[in-house]
């Protein structure tokens, strides 16, 4: 194969020869004439003509060794492919079992494209032979998890053969064939328990029975499965047996009573036909009708009826319903001690029963409100209690606090409230009543009374303001009787006295106050001191450069005496015949209550 090579290598170098060879000899000896010509111009030596066309000579046999070398290494680069190739190539014929096909002859180029083609081809089989026999044994492994069985054989980590993968494929065909088979059984016993089961309201005792009576379809398809099926089926054949045997002996029980009662037919029939099944509902509406007609039998069905009535009305309060719904109900006053009027009642209370049930959570929110807008309004009365000053034990920032917090609550437990109602009624497509009255409308009428309770205190206690107080003359011990000097630079002192004054020209009223204080001058004050044993006196007048305003003094009772008043200016005190130690100081009802004086230091 190398010598058909090398002959075809060679025939190709000649003709490249023949090509090119005339036309390069030309190309090379006009190249050198040219360079001759130029060395001849130059006056070179000969010497160093020669050595120049050496010099030339080198670098082109130095050109054609590179070129060779680089067309060497390409040369090398494509062998080397093909080698790995036809490598990769023959190894996974032998792994996939398969018949190598000739390599066709060609040049180098064409054979790697070939062979690159070939190699995807194979790799791409193998790939699809190792999904397939993947997606076969996770199959056979679920159907042998199911079935409880054996794997074929082990997961082959390795390529699968063809072989493999067909004996798989038959497994998993076997298995799939026995699961069918294994369904229909399944399928039948569990139909033929749902039908005993029916009525029953038997209860499962294990995981195991407690899938195959409430799914369709189980996860497995055991002996264990069908050994379980077989026992749900007789504790379920038996228990319906004793059910059947203790119906019956109730059915004789209730008949009897039914004709001592001489109950007509129909209604026999219709009792008869809605308890049909064997379910505890049943037996429990049995064991109740026989009680009842027992009941009506010994005359205690007047009893009966009361306790419903005792237990209706106190369902109503709880579910806060109005009279006049209360009053739809046709035997609320009835006497008529009947069947007819005991099923009634066991109709309201059931109907009552599941409204409370539903609107129980906004009840219980309902109560809170109530809790928490009664405490309010408390603190609100003892805030607006005039007499409130005079306990020592209150602490008015904490109450303050304690309202903020309920109002705020208010708010949050109103908004919880109105968001139930809202999502109740959208549900069941009626209107929530509170003692016959949309809770909105009653949270609204609340508000508006209580705000126009503040607006009455308000006027009222504007009215009380409006009116003067008159304090009564104290009589005060003289010490001596001589006038007293006060420096113009001696600051006036509060200082408690039994000492009271009487202002003869100042008005009590709110609005003369203010006028009063905007007024400009000196205002004459006459205050008047009586004495246990002197008659009164001649009567002192004290003027102030400024207007004197105690409205906005702190409230009397928790006024105490300062050692400086700043907002009084020098008093100018005229002297006249009055013992003293006795100036009582000015004060109105807003502000200093009577009892401080203007005394010097």
């Amino acid at each position: 194969m190398n010598t058909e090579r090398e002959i075809k290598c060679g025939a190709r170098m000649e003709k490249v020869k023949k090509d090119i060879e005339t036309e390069l000899i030309v190309i090379i000896r006009h190249q050198m004439e040219r360079i001759f010509s130029v060395w001849y111009d130059l006056d070179l030596d000969i010497k160093i003509q020669i050595q120049r066309a050496r010099i030339i000579w080198n670098h082109v046999q130095n050109l054609l060794k590179d070129v060779y070398i680089e067309e060497r290494t390409f040369y090398e680069l494509y062998e080397a492919r093909i080698k790995s190739y036809k490598k990769k190539i023959e190894d996974l014929h032998t792994v996939l079992q398969t018949t190598p096909e000739p390599v066709v002859a060609g040049s180098w180029i064409s054979q790697e494209e070939n062979l690159s083609q070939e190699l995807d081809k194979l790799t791409k089989s193998k790939i699809n032979k190792i999904e397939a026999y993947k997606k076969l044994k996770n199959e056979e492994r679920k159907l042998c998890q199911k079935l409880n069985l054996k794997e074929h054989r082990p997961i082959n980590t390795e390529v699968p053969l063809q072989n493999d993968i067909l004996e798989l494929e038959k497994q998993v065909k076997v298995l799939n064939e026995e699961k069918e088979r294994r369904q229909v059984k399944f399928d039948a016993a569990r139909k033929e328990l749902l039908t005993m089961l029916e009525g029953t309201e038997f209860l499962p005792e294990s995981p195991l029975e407690e899938e195959i009576i409430c799914n369709k379809s189980i996860s497995t398809l055991t002996d264990d499965t069908f050994e379980a099926l077989k026992d749900v089926s007789d504790k379920v054949q038996r228990r319906k047996e004793k059910l059947v045997g203790k119906k019956t002996i109730l059915i004789e029980t209730l008949t009897v009573l039914w004709q001592n009662l001489k109950v007509p037919g129909n209604k026999r029939n219709e009792f008869l036909s809605k308890h049909a099944d064997f379910s505890l509902s049943t037996f429990d509406a049995i064991e109740q009708e026989i009680e009842k007609c027992k009941a009506i039998e010994s005359g205690k069905i007047k009893s009966y009826i009361s306790n419903k009535k005792t237990e209706l009305a106190h369902l109503w309060d709880e579910c806060h319903v109005s009279q006049p719904e209360r009053e739809k109900f046709p035997y609320l006053h009835s006497t008529e001690w009947s069947i007819e009027g005991l099923e009634a009642h066991k109709l309201e209370v059931d109907k009552w029963k599941n409204y409370f049930s539903k609107v129980e959570h906004i009840l219980k929110k309902i109560d809170k409100r109530k809790l928490v807008w009664d405490t309010l309004n408390v603190l609100e009365e003892a805030a607006n209690d005039p007499n409130r000053f005079r306990s020592s034990n209150r602490n008015f920032l904490n109450e303050f606090k304690e309202r903020v917090e309920l109002n705020k609550d208010l708010k949050d437990i109103n908004k919880d409230i109105f968001e139930d109602i809202k999502e109740l009624e959208t549900k069941d497509g009626s209107k929530f009543l509170y003692n016959g009255e949309d809770f909105k409308a009653y949270v609204d009428n609340q508000n508006a009374q209580r705000n126009h309770k503040k607006e009455n205190q308000k006027v009222k206690k504007r009215n009380e303001d409006s009116f003067s107080i008159k304090t009564p003359v104290v009589k005060t011990r003289l010490r001596r009787t001589s006038s007293v000097k006060v420096s113009k630079s001696t600051q006036p002192q509060l200082i408690r006295s039994k000492t009271l004054y009487m202002d003869n020209n100042f008005k009590t009223s709110n609005q003369s106050a203010k006028t009063s204080n905007q007024n400009s001058g000196v205002h004459k004050r006459q205050f008047v001191q009586k004495s246990k044993d002197v008659n009164l006196q001649t009567p002192r007048t004290v003027n102030f450069s400024k207007t004197m305003n105690f409205s906005q003094t702190a409230p009397s009772k928790f006024f105490k005496p300062l050692k400086t008043m700043s907002p009084f200016s020098t008093p100018t005190i005229k002297r006249s015949k009055v013992a003293p130690n006795t100036v009582a100081g000015m004060t109105s009802k807003s502000s200093i209550r009577p009892g401080y004086l203007l005394q010097k230091k």
